[in-house]
This record gives structure tokens, C-alpha cells and sequence, in this order.
């Protein structure tokens, strides 16, 4: 687990201290035997990785699904494809239901990419914008590091005084923003950028060292990356309403989007935007 992810677990077990209650979460897993495995760059096996974060975030485990406040969706490395075509189906199946979902790829291999057959069958329908949290990028630790801290403020800001529309806004930005970067630009848009920093640089591409190619680079992912963020928001969250206290909204636009390198390098990539969202008159 990286430095971030540990500030996010220690800022998701602050809420929760504050708040005085603890979110309750079941694990449901895309293959068993991979809670066991030893993942690509960790030292530890999921499984122990896995209650470590829920122990540093402040959220307790349960094995009865029906009492949890939400529900981890776990893909494992090299998980059984028959195993992994029911985990599908139930997860689909969950969030159709109305329960909380959160999903945490960790089948990422060397590269470090999201599973895209998860991806897919979450996007192909539409589904993503009903989760409370995703992440599937770098390492294991990295994705749950991530998943669960938001997972658990979703739910935290659900006993609390923070407004619903803020709430849900806030949740479908945050699915957006990482079902873009997480798949997109680690599995598409970073390996072009290093195919172009070596050719500048002679196959070094672990950082730019002109600042004339630090602006190519960085123009070349601001386009990319905008062009696959407002299409996977066209694709994802337009005419796709949500409810909050009796009342019923739609995401209609994004605003102020920023792409950008924060470094020389092309390992990262930041991006921010703003989400509109509009009543839907009954």
C-alpha cells in the first residue's frame, strides 16, 4: 500500500471516528483461490492486504451480505473464467437490485491495467454510475487503498449531515474519474506517451528532459484523454437518472476539465472536471 492509500484509509477511519459508527462491508470474490495469491509488485497475499486496509480504513467485515452496509466485489489475478462469468452475472445482478456496490480490480498483472473484461461488462450496461467506488490500477494494495476509503465515505456521508445530491454527485464523479483513468489511460493512452518520450529520448522514458517535449506529451494525452473522458460520460452517464429523497436527476454536462502531467514523466496523468446535474420535472 502506497503513501496515498494509506492517507486515504487514515482519512476514511477520521470519518468514521467522527461520525461514531463504522461502515459494515461483505467481500464477494471473482475466484476464491485468488485470495491467497501473492499479486504483481506485493509482498503479501490479498487476503491479508485486503483486512489490512479495512483495518487501517476503519470498516469491519462481515459474512452475512444481508447486514452489510455495502459489498465489496473483488477480482482476483487469474481468476477461473467460469467463476469469473457468475461473478459477473451476480455483480450485475446487485446493483440492479438497488445494493451498494463497490469493485476493486486487482487483476492487473505487470502492467498494471484494469481487467478489461470487467470493464466492459460494467460499461456495456451502464452500470458504473450506480457504484459508490471503483478502482482497478498499479497494484492491488493501490486499487483497494482506493476503493474502500471512498466506499466507506460514501457511506459514512450517508449517516451524516452531508446533503444526498451532494453525496451522489460526488460518488458518480469520482466512478467517472476513475473508470477513465484507471482503464484508459494506463491501457491505452500511458503506453503511447512512453512510445513517444523514447523516440524522443533514445528509450529512456522514465522522465522528459526538454521542456519543448514535456509540451508534446502533454498535449498529445490532454486531447486523448478529454476526447475518452466526455465520451465515456456520453456513454456512461447522460440520460442515465438517479433519485435522491423522492426526486429524480440526470448528470447533463461536464465542466472545467483538466488534463494535465503533474510531473515530467508520463506515469501519471491528473485530470478534474465538474459534473452539472439537473431536477427532472415529473
Amino acid at each position: 500500500m502506497g503513501i496515498d492509500q494509506i492517507s486515504n484509509c487514515l482519512v476514511s477511519r477520521a470519518l468514521s471516528d467522527q461520525a461514531k459508527w463504522k461502515p459494515t462491508v461483505a467481500i464477494r470474490s471473482s475466484d476464491p483461490t485468488g485470495l491467497d495469491q501473492v499479486a504483481a509488485y506485493e509482498t503479501e497475499p490479498i487476503r491479508e492486504s485486503l483486512q489490512d486496509q479495512f483495518e487501517t480504513s476503519g470498516a469491519v467485515v462481515t459474512n452475512e451480505p444481508t447486514k452489510a452496509d455495502y459489498i465489496l466485489y473483488l477480482n482476483t489475478p487469474k481468476r477461473d473464467p467460469n467463476q469469473f462469468d457468475a461473478f459477473v452475472r451476480e455483480l450485475s445482478a446487485s446493483i440492479t437490485a438497488g445494493k451498494r456496490i463497490a469493485i476493486a480490480d486487482t487483476n492487473l498483472g505487470w502492467s498494471g491495467t484494469a481487467d478489461p473484461e470487467l470493464f466492459d461488462a460494467l460499461t456495456a450496461t451502464r452500470q458504473g454510475p450506480q457504484l459508490v467506488s471503483y478502482a482497478g490500477w498499479n497494484t492491488a494494495g493501490n486499487t483497494m487503498g482506493t476503493t474502500i476509503p471512498a466506499a466507506n465515505a460514501y457511506l459514512i456521508a450517508l449517516q451524516t449531515s452531508v446533503p444526498g445530491l451532494r453525496r451522489e454527485t460526488a460518488a458518480r464523479k469520482f466512478v467517472l474519474h476513475r473508470l477513465v483513468t484507471d482503464y484508459f489511460y494506463n491501457r491505452y493512452v500511458r503506453p503511447e506517451a512512453y512510445r513517444m518520450i523514447e523516440r524522443m529520448q533514445d528509450g529512456n522514458r522514465e522522465e522528459i528532459s526538454a521542456e519543448a517535449n514535456v509540451e508534446i506529451v502533454e498535449s498529445y494525452v490532454k486531447k486523448d484523454m478529454t476526447e475518452r473522458l466526455n465520451k465515456t460520460f456520453l456513454d456512461q452517464m447522460v440520460a442515465n437518472p438517479f433519485r435522491v429523497q423522492e426526486k429524480t436527476y440526470n448528470v447533463v454536462a461536464l465542466r472545467n476539465i483538466v488534463v494535465e502531467l503533474p510531473w515530467p514523466r508520463a506515469y501519471e496523468v491528473h485530470i478534474d472536471f465538474d459534473l452539472d446535474v439537473r431536477e427532472i420535472s415529473n
